[in-house]
């Protein structure tokens, strides 16, 4: 049996298809959480808790070890601004549609 040598390159090419699995699985429960709002009218806090506990870990090993860019602060306030601005208009839209 021929074994494949594990190399810098092996090891990027595994590294990429891993970073391309997990946002595949992600985005699917990013859309399950969505279909299970919209549709079945569910509350989808565990799937987006889950979502969002993976990136959070993901960037506190990322920090320990030091290999985060130079504008990973502003990127991180761009995307929490962001988030709470539609978050914000998600909540006015719903509050205006339900009211009686």
């Amino acid at each position: 049996m021929n074994d494949i040598c594990k190399d810098e390159r092996t090891i990027a090419i595994e590294n990429a298809s891993y970073r391309v699995a997990f946002c595949v699985l992600a985005i699917g429960a990013l859309f399950d959480a969505v279909y299970r709002s919209w549709v079945l009218h569910q509350h989808p806090f565990d799937l987006l808790g889950l979502v969002m506990g993976t990136y959070i870990v993901a960037g506190i090993l990322q920090a320990r070890q030091r290999i985060l860019g130079k504008c990973w602060r502003k990127t991180l306030l761009i995307a929490i601004g962001v988030g709470a601005v539609i978050a914000a208009v998600v909540t006015l839209l719903i509050t205006l549609t339900h009211r009686h």
